[in-house]
């Protein structure tokens, strides 16, 4: 079973069967063919341990690629085909090629439109996973309503999936692995219409944290909500990246989105969901975390906490940073200066922690615990045993004398060509900064 799309499922139907023809008649075809709308049309073409990504993107896209066909550019990822993907490739190409006269132009209007869509992609390992600690990270594959100019899933991910067999074979082996957290995300998981489906499974294979990743808007129906909380949902990281109607809903681009978000906020706390709010920091909201915890104090207390006594009283709050990946590697204009958002993050931790309200700053998403190091306790980055290694990430002078080298991954390549590496300096041991020891008990 597929996943459910919400745009223009009957015409995707359409052309995979169409494009998808002349593979079914030549010899040493793929076992496994399997389809993405974003960014393009792409193709995941499977032969035992055979396997090729074909994309199909509309020539305003100015890519280039293997083949042009009229308003179609043909692409491919990899370098060196063996003679079963070189055949699987031209069979493509050769269908569109063929497609008939009277259905160019829809064609063309369809492609345009994928184009246009969110970029995702297929990971070139098949045996590939996201996760963080004990966390399992299922993204599935629907688009958002939001449209933030940072987002990095507006990419290719590595660990989408496009079935429910993908997601079963994935949270069965994560259970097995030893996961004990799951989380969907995505683009937007609320979109799924499978949703209550996949978290009911989640909590049958007995995960203690069953949690979505959203932009809160569909959870602004309180029946949409009890209708995930009563299938196993029990975590809710929210997007909500201002106190200010005006600048969440202009990161958003969803003109009045802001009450529903709100609300949606307060049906997870009245449900008795632990909820952590992920604010992301650009230029325009680069100096209101302080004012934000603030709000969430006044607006998002637990109304009910007789119900739920072993549940915070307040979200948690992820000050996390705009990165230059994704959509964000094109909007280099809002991407903010991390000593800015550093400064801002110092003044809204104190006062969190006079209100009770517990804030970390996320790992890659976050910034290099140097930029704060007197509140070395809100950094995820500095739990984990080795930081990760990420192509795209770079350390800097002095990073090897820092006292949280141990724990840190660096930063951003694609910061530093747009900021530089003034920002950066060392913290030194012997100005008493290190890795903590212990943690708060209710870090999440």
């Amino acid at each position: 079973m597929e996943l459910t799309l919400s745009d223009r499922q009957a015409e995707k139907t359409l052309w995979t069967q169409q494009l998808t023809a002349g593979l079914r008649e030549i010899d040493g075809g793929p076992d496994e063919v399997r389809v993405l709308i974003g960014g393009g049309v792409t193709f995941l073409l499977r032969k035992g341990a055979e396997r090729l990504v074909v994309e199909l993107v509309h020539i305003d896209a100015e890519k280039h690629g293997f083949q042009t066909v009229g308003s179609c550019v043909i692409r491919y990822q990899g370098q060196d085909l063996g003679p079963n993907m070189d055949a699987w490739l031209h069979a493509i190409a050769a269908t569109v090629e063929q497609i008939p006269g009277p259905q160019v132009d829809d064609w063309t209007s369809y492609l345009f439109w994928a184009t246009r869509q969110p970029s995702r992609g297929f990971g070139v390992e098949s045996g590939e996973r996201t996760s963080q600690g004990t966390e399992l990270i299922v993204r599935l594959l629907e688009p958002c309503q939001a449209r933030c100019a940072f987002c990095i899933c507006r990419s290719a991910q590595p660990d989408m999936v496009s079935s429910a067999d993908d997601i079963e074979e994935r949270i069965s082996s994560g259970r097995v692995a030893g996961f004990r957290d799951v989380v969907f995300t995505g683009g937007e998981p609320t979109l799924v219409r499978e949703l209550p489906e996949l978290l009911s499974r989640a909590r049958t294979l007995r995960y203690r944290r069953v949690g979505v990743q959203t932009n809160g808007i569909k959870m602004a129906d309180m029946a949409y909500a009890q209708e995930l909380v009563s299938a196993g949902l029990n975590s809710v990281l929210q997007s909500l990246h201002s106190h200010e109607p005006g600048v969440h809903e202009s990161i958003f681009q969803i003109d009045g989105c802001f009450t529903d978000c709100v609300r949606a906020v307060q049906n997870s706390m009245a449900l008795g969901l632990n909820v952590c709010l992920n604010y992301v920091t650009t230029v325009d909201n680069q100096d209101g975390h302080r004012d934000f915890v603030r709000f969430v104090h006044e607006n998002f207390g637990r109304p009910n906490r007789w119900r739920f006594p072993h549940r915070p009283r307040y979200p948690s709050i992820s000050f996390s940073s705009m990165s230059p990946q994704g959509w964000g590697a094109n909007n280099s204009s809002i991407l903010p200066r991390l000593s800015s958002v550093a400064s801002s993050v110092r003044l809204a931790a104190e006062l969190a922690e006079e209100l009770g309200i517990f804030v970390r700053i996320p790992g890659l998403c976050g910034f290099p615990p140097c930029l704060l190091p007197e509140h070395a306790l809100l950094f995820d980055e500095l739990r984990d045993s080795e930081p990760v290694t990420i192509e795209a990430r770079q350390y800097f002078d002095g990073c090897d004398d820092c006292a949280f080298r141990g724990g840190c991954s660096g930063y951003w390549k694609g910061y530093v060509l747009h900021h530089g590496t003034e920002e950066f300096r060392p913290a030194l041991a012997s100005d008493g900064y290190g890795i903590p020891r212990r943690w708060p008990w209710q870090r999440r």
